[in-house]
């Protein structure tokens, strides 16, 4: 996972630009289903959420790290944040890191908000009505 800092950093950078919500429905496959729906866009590690919302053909950006992005097709619907730093390791498959820091620590929140913002440009205007 994404450290809980590095999300309250993005937070941060997305802070007065964005609407924005926490994770939602955890107890019901169908609250989360529904919360990622009412999403526009999902920042999301390779997790079920990042499955979910390809199926609901929602923008996404995925943090990837111990999991491949040769695994995941975005269907031109997102893209890939990766660490900055270089990992012999990546991607090791492992569910825990055993080493001191982990690769996900070192993806970038600024980055992150970068990604955030290119493909909300990407987002089509919703018509009114």
């Amino acid at each position: 996972t994404w450290p809980k800092s590095r999300w309250r950093e993005l937070e941060r950078f997305l802070k007065g630009r964005y609407s924005m919500s926490w994770q939602e429905g955890l107890d019901s496959v169908y609250d989360y289903i529904d919360w990622i729906h009412s999403c526009r866009m999902l920042v999301t590690c390779d997790s079920l959420g990042l499955h979910l919302a390809l199926a609901l053909r929602k923008r996404v950006v995925s943090l990837f790290g111990p999991t491949s992005t040769h695994e995941v097709y975005l269907y031109g619907r997102g893209c890939y944040v990766l660490p900055g730093a270089q990992f012999s390791c990546i991607p090791c498959m492992l569910p825990k890191c055993n080493r001191k820091k982990n690769c996900m620590a070192y993806i970038n929140p600024l980055n992150v908000s970068e990604r955030i913002d290119e493909e909300f440009a990407r987002l089509k205007p919703t018509a009114k009505v």
